[in-house]
């Protein structure tokens, strides 16, 4: 077997941090944090992926910090990229409050904390509770059972005593909290998604913010806290097979939930990871999706000699703790060979045997690149950097200018822009770059500096309209990191998210918009907000523009119709109910068939939208079935020996009997070999089925010699014939072949005459 895979360290870690981030870890393993390569801080691992190692010497500052994993097939190398240890921040950061809340939330989920500080919580300016954070994203710990007023609002500040100073954060105010509402006596049993033994993810679809949630799993228990309706929780226990109880409930307001008995599905075969980018070997790190989280990624040094053959052998495994990680390669690893190139291949397992493999090709050189470019305005508190046009293979990490220092993590760049998350908030004044490195692509950004931010934020502004039962709202206006909030009718709603651009979509979760409905965004960052109250947008109905293809429909016949409306406003497509003649045909944007019967009216048809949008009317024209007579004459162009006759214009005409009033004249200027035209006449409902069909026409000649005459050039009309036949349908053809004559007249010239003579009529396939 070969050793583990080094294990990828985070930051940010500071003299007070109590643990060390590290991901890849296998289970099992015992795993040491190195300050400048000496030992600080041991624990083993239970199962694969993540592991916080608590510290048990403090980390010294400007000290590089590293992990080192170590089972029965022998230790990592150190972590490939190292994490620097950097001072405690002087203020602390405003917290951010991530949880969506109300009155019987259980606990608070909070960001931007410093690990090892103080956080601590007040409501209505009174103690709620206190925490020293583990890590950056924690539970603040409120009182489990005080009560929490509808409009009350929770203060959240966090400070580190450093020496004999203490230092202490901004707080942050959240938004007035709402009233929890329960719509049945019990809380709803929570929606997941598949159970998978041995997966150690859960994915949260439906669920109460604020609840307390517990699953049951074949004799094993886990608890966790809804920070939002739908989430993706990771770090859990490996699933067992059989079943799984879950229920939520919310004990500071006694609210008990139904339950909900789901099976714990037996392991499939994982699927291939997924890897974006070429290796670059001076990188030596992949960025990998796919995973299945509890799994093991097993990654392998191929050679290919030909098409049709290769060897490999394991370079190492790695824990999977999340559906994409970093996987740093050993530094000694050679990607060439003599036998042939090199590759590397992964493939994951999960309880059961290996899945198929991914192979990534190793990059070749190419270059120069050009260094990434940071997205302005960069603002005082965002929590990341967007960078665009990054080196896809390469690695990039954000500096501070004024004094060298990192301050994120490193990142290997999977895709050209992307946000790079700092390890605290950005601060006004401070300047700060991205610097990238590997493969050619060395170099650092530009340096812009941190912008203040306005007093008050801005009002986002709403794009309108908004619509009944609208599945999200578009603001723009926004301050690039600030967290949005969405206030229906003065409420707090749950789905707050972050913007990292100056416009947003916020989700709207919860009761659906209703008509005149009142909607109001606010905008927060650090302890700064816009205005929490405001005239808002009024949620209005709309209209409908409709189309019809096709609109007009020949009776007797069978077509698929499609209707689609969209937003007369916005031109945004609306899914509707279709109807003709009062009956439910389908949906918009689907086909129909639609099959109207000899005699049948013009159908009335309605597009309804019954939340959003008012009622649309539409038409489908019905026509009568049609048949299709040809008309043909030729040869074009006649001869009379040598003598070449051009037929310079054909005209028929065309009546019905059974309706001369639908008569109709067709002219062609006809080309070899025959003159031709068509025209669809309705069907005869009578018992008259004839029709007649008359032919003339203009000819021409250039002239020459005939039986020793000169002829000179000349025009004449030819001669006409018409025809009354019987018309049976659907299509038939009516000719007439074209002889040329000619007669010597009193001056004893030559003229020229052609005469249709009447060929037949016949049925055309």
């Amino acid at each position: 077997m070969a050793k583990p895979l080094p294990l990828t360290a985070y930051g940010p870690v500071t003299p007070i941090s109590p643990a060390v981030r590290v991901t890849g870890v296998l289970p099992g393993a015992e795993v040491t944090i190195l300050d400048n390569g000496n030992p600080i801080g041991h624990q083993t691992a239970a199962n694969p992926g993540e592991l916080w190692v608590k510290i048990t010497s403090q980390p010294l500052l400007n000290h590089r910090i590293t992990a080192v994993q170590n089972n029965a097939d022998g230790s990592s190398d150190p972590s490939s990229q190292t994490i620097l240890v950097v001072d405690v921040p002087d203020p602390l950061p405003v917290p951010v409050i991530f949880s969506d809340l109300n009155t019987c939330v259980t606990d608070i989920l909070a960001g931007a904390l410093v690990t090892g500080a103080k956080v601590i919580t007040l409501l209505g300016g009174q103690p709620f509770g206190s925490i020293v954070a583990s890590q950056p994203t924690s539970w603040v710990g409120i009182d489990p059972v005080k009560g929490i007023s509808p409009g009350s609002r929770v203060e959240i500040h966090q400070e580190a005593t450093i020496g004999s100073v203490t230092r202490v954060s901004k707080p942050v105010l959240s938004l007035p909290i709402p009233a929890f509402t329960k719509l049945t006596h019990l809380l709803p049993a929570p929606v997941l998604g598949p159970l998978i033994t041995c997966d150690m993810s859960r994915s949260f679809l439906q669920v109460v913010p604020g609840a307390q949630l517990t699953i049951v799993n074949e004799g094993q228990s886990e608890s966790w806290i809804n920070p939002a309706s739908a989430y993706q929780g990771y770090g859990a226990p490996p699933l067992k097979t059989g079943k799984a109880i879950v229920s939520q409930n919310m004990p500071r307001c006694d609210h008990r939930g139904e339950s909900a008995t789901l099976p714990v599905e037996p392991p499939g075969a994982p699927l291939p990871p997924t890897v974006t980018q070429e290796l670059c070997p001076q990188v030596l790190r992949l960025t990998v999706s796919n995973l299945a989280p509890g799994g093991i990624l097993h990654v392998y040094r191929r050679v290919i000699h030909s098409s049709s053959s290769w060897s490999q052998a394991l370079i190492g495994d790695l824990g999977i703790g999340y559906t994409t990680q970093p996987v740093d390669l050993p530094p000694g690893l050679s990607l060439s060979d003599p036998a042939g190139t090199v590759v590397i291949a992964l493939s994951q397992s999960r309880c059961t045997g290996e899945g198929p493999t991914t192979v990534v090709k190793v990059a070749t050189a190419s270059g120069p690149f050009d260094p990434p470019r940071i997205v302005e305005p960069v603002f005082d508190c965002a929590r990341a950097i967007p960078v665009t046009g990054a080196h896809v293979g390469s690695m990039v990490q954000a500096f501070d200018k004024k004094t060298g220092l990192e301050i994120s993590d490193p990142f290997g760049v999977a895709q050209p822009d992307f946000p790079i998350t700092t390890w605290f908030p950005l601060v006004a004044g401070q300047v700060v770059f991205v610097r990238q490195w590997g493969c050619n692509a060395d170099g650092d950004s530009k340096f812009p500096t941190v912008q203040s931010l306005p007093q008050p934020l801005p009002n986002p502004k709403i794009v309108e309209p908004v619509r009944p039962h609208a599945p999200w709202v578009k603001v723009t206006g926004v301050v690039p990191g600030a967290r949005l909030h969405l206030l229906v009718n003065n409420q707090l709603r749950p789905g707050s998210i972050d913007v990292l651009s100056d416009s947003g979509v916020i989700p709207v979760i919860g009761q659906p918009f209703a008509e005149n409905d009142r909607v109001f965004v606010v905008q927060t960052l650090c302890d700064r907000s816009s205005n929490i109250e405001g005239p808002g947008v009024t949620v209005k109905r709309g209209t409908m523009k409709v189309s019809v293809v096709p609109a007009q429909v020949t009776r007797g016949t069978i077509v698929n119709v499609v209707v689609s409306a969209v937003d007369a406003d916005t031109g945004t497509p609306v899914a509707a109910q279709v109807l003709l003649n009062a009956k439910n045909v389908g949906t918009t944007g689907a086909p129909f068939s639609y099959s109207p019967k000899i005699g049948d009216s013009n159908p009335i048809g309605l597009v309804q939208e019954p939340v959003a949008y008012s009622d649309a009317a539409f038409s489908i024209t019905l026509v009568e079935p049609n048949w299709t007579l040809f008309v043909q004459a030729g040869p074009i162009p006649a001869f009379l020996g040598a003598i070449q006759i051009d037929l310079d214009e054909i005209t028929w005409s065309v009546t019905p009997d059974w309706n001369s009033s639908l008569s109709k004249t067709l002219t062609v200027k006809p080309s070899s070999p025959s003159a031709n035209s068509s025209t669809p006449l309705p069907q005869p409902t009578g018992s008259v089925k004839t029709v007649t069909v008359s032919i003339a026409g203009k000819a021409s000649t250039l002239g020459g010699n005939l039986n020793g005459f000169i002829i000179p050039p000349q025009s004449f009309v030819i001669g006409s014939d018409t025809r009354k036949v019987a018309f049976h349908g659907p299509n038939q053809r009516i000719g007439w072949l074209l002889q040329v004559g000619y007669i010597t007249d009193q001056t004893s010239a030559i003229v020229f005459n052609v005469i249709p003579t009447f060929a037949g009529i016949n049925d055309v396939p």
